[in-house]
């Protein structure tokens, strides 16, 4: 007979008792046998940036099953916290450009210079930062401010624990502007940095941090702050991905293309060729989302 004692912290005591019956049909001797167990399980915490295309082309089912599939991997990874702060979720909606709140357009890293943006109308957008700092999260460079290319754009959360204003952000996103695959994935970065201005991440390479961005697109890189060749953007999309894989960064990089969009690209761009997805259907989208998360939520057993 097997049974829970019980533990402390991420220790757990089983004891197995052998009856004095059952040791006599094994032909020992009649005795009582007790044993006691002690081992240790653990979970690691897991820090995960939504990098989701919000482009105009997403409109209509893609949009409507993206908001659905997030949400459901949002609760997923909501039922697999074991203790508080030990899941964190980021959303990074994209275009052209991603937007902030405007509370922080005091912030010392915006640079409303470049682009003549007035602080006070400022509507939180943001466009690639100097090269080449365009393709990471490093710094020093600013961010410039630019004026909305779409106001229905949604706003970054940076990682947090508050699972319903995840879900109720990412119910606000809505499709508009056109596609740099590689802003998105910048900000991911950012996203699951210590550094400003997204800030709340572990420090890179901490033992028991598993850093995790998926980056969903349904369409071709077609603008960003210098440029409307595919060719000139498709290359700092590599060189975002390539940053994001380092070893010293750790994250483990899902993609996933919906229906259209560039399949080689994104899937040179995943961290392995089978973290990479090709969704036919947009409301394939759902069951995409349930096996990543389930990926993401398997516990690790530690000894």
């Amino acid at each position: 007979v097997i049974s829970y004692v019980g533990g402390t912290g991420n220790d757990v005591v089983l004891t197995a008792q052998a009856p004095a019956i059952a040791l006599k049909m094994a032909g020992m001797s009649a005795m009582d046998m007790n044993v006691a167990s002690e081992s240790a399980y653990g979970t690691r915490k897991i820090e995960v940036a939504l990098v989701l295309d919000n482009t105009g082309s997403m409109s209509g089912s893609k949009i409507t099953e993206l908001r659905k599939a997030a949400k459901n991997l949002v609760t997923t990874l909501q039922g697999v916290q074991t203790d508080p702060g030990s899941v964190k979720i980021s959303l990074v909606p994209f275009t052209t450009q991603v937007r902030f709140d405007t509370a922080l357009k005091d912030s010392a890293w915006l640079d409303f210079a470049t682009y003549g943006v007035a602080k006070a109308t400022w509507g939180g957008c943001v466009t690639d930062r100097n090269q080449p700092f365009a393709v990471t999260d490093a710094g020093p460079a600013l961010v410039p401010a630019v004026n909305c290319a779409a106001g229905t754009l949604s706003r970054i959360v940076p990682l947090s624990t508050n699972f319903d204003a995840l879900r109720t952000s990412i119910d606000g996103m809505a499709a508009g502007g056109n596609t740099n695959i590689t802003i998105g994935l910048s900000w991911g970065m950012a996203a699951l940095s210590t550094a400003e201005p997204l800030m709340g991440a572990a420090p890179d390479g901490s033992p028991d941090v598993e850093k995790f961005m998926i980056v969903l697109t349904d369409g071709d890189n077609t603008q960003n702050r210098w440029s409307t060749s595919k060719v000139t953007i498709d290359n700092r999309t590599r060189a975002a991905c390539d940053t994001a894989k380092t070893a010293s960064r750790g994250i483990k990089l899902y993609t996933i293309r919906v229906i259209d969009g560039d399949a080689n690209l994104l899937r040179d761009c995943a961290s392995s060729p089978s973290m990479f997805y090709d969704v036919k259907a947009a409301n394939d989208l759902e069951a995409v989302f349930r096996k990543i998360a389930q990926e993401i939520a398997a516990i690790r057993i530690t000894s």
